[in-house]
């Protein structure tokens, strides 16, 4: 059975891994030309203009858990444009905007859509970890879930990135598969040394 369709309508409904771990879309290479000389230093260096914090509650569990539960069932259900609305913008413009990102969500619907792949459970194993940056909060929150579809059901362990301006309430995310195939620096630049991601799994069941 081809368990690896399923994984691209798994627990990140945004996976960007197609069967057999081929990637749907190229991810945008770093510009390899130098950077022009600069006159004086930038004005707003990342690690050194702390930003107003106005969510006070940006470490609030449940609030996460449920823009999380709405993301991973957005894909089960079609609902493409919420997928899109919760994807971090560093992540569409790695993999060439908007179109593309869009067209590979597309496929991953379709995939499960073909297959009647449904989410079984959800559940958050751990507690999600908090941590900040001078201008920006992330969250790492595990995931563990259960698929059913034509082809079987599978057993997923999986986790999301958060991430948002102190200056914003709203979270976007990064997933585990995603991550995989990119450095985290390059898709969050200030994102704190030393964190320890959770342990990601497919098996049949």
């Amino acid at each position: 059975m081809h368990f690896s369709k399923l994984i691209m309508v798994g627990v990140c409904a945004i996976c960007l891994t197609g069967c057999e771990g081929e990637p749907l879309i190229e991810l945008q290479p770093t510009s390899s030309s130098p950077a022009p000389a600069a006159a004086s230093p930038p004005s707003s260096p990342v690690t050194s203009v702390p930003t107003a914090n106005i969510d006070s509650n940006w470490q609030d569990v449940d609030r996460v858990k449920q823009e999380v539960e709405k993301l991973e069932r957005c894909g089960f259900e079609g609902n493409i444009e919420t997928g899109l609305a919760l994807t971090h913008p560093r992540c569409v413009e790695i993999v060439g905007g908007s179109a593309k990102h869009r067209q590979a969500v597309q496929q991953v619907v379709e995939v499960g859509r073909q297959n009647n792949a449904r989410l079984e459970t959800l559940n958050f194993p751990d507690a999600p970890t908090f941590v900040e940056s001078d201008q920006h909060h992330f969250v790492v929150i595990a995931m563990h879930g259960v698929i059913d579809s034509d082809l079987g059901r599978i057993d997923i362990k999986n986790y999301l990135v958060g991430c948002k301006e102190k200056a914003q309430t709203q979270w976007r995310f990064a997933n585990a598969e995603f991550l995989k195939q990119v450095p985290i620096k390059r898709v969050f630049p200030d994102f704190p040394d030393g964190v320890k991601f959770p342990k990601t799994s497919v098996r049949p069941l």
